[in-house]
């Protein structure tokens, strides 16, 4: 993830503005997960489904939201990860990829 990208998603976390409204576990991982952003432009719906995360705002990639409610529900690696200006706006992580 480029470092504006999770400086951001840090700053989302820190300032209350990434809030999980419902999530289901398997084990340690979310399987499910329903949550908002307040971004710069406005607020986002982020969710993860059968192993993808969408975003509702315009950026390609893994954007600050899902960034941030990634290491909100313990997904880690979503903040990590430096992303691809090609990756389509729904995201399977390798992890989930069957």
């Amino acid at each position: 993830m480029a470092t504006d990208t999770r400086s951001r998603a840090l700053a989302y976390i820190r300032e209350g503005r990434a809030v999980i409204r419902a999530a289901s576990y398997g084990g340690t991982a979310p399987l499910r997960v329903a949550a908002v952003a307040y971004g710069h432009t406005g607020r986002h719906e982020i969710s993860l489904r059968d192993g993808e995360w969408s975003c509702t705002c315009p950026a390609t990639g893994i954007c600050p939201h899902i960034a941030a409610i990634g290491l909100v529900c313990g997904r880690p690696d979503l903040a990590a990860r430096t992303p691809n200006p090609d990756t389509p706006r729904t995201n399977r992580t390798e992890e989930e990829t069957p």
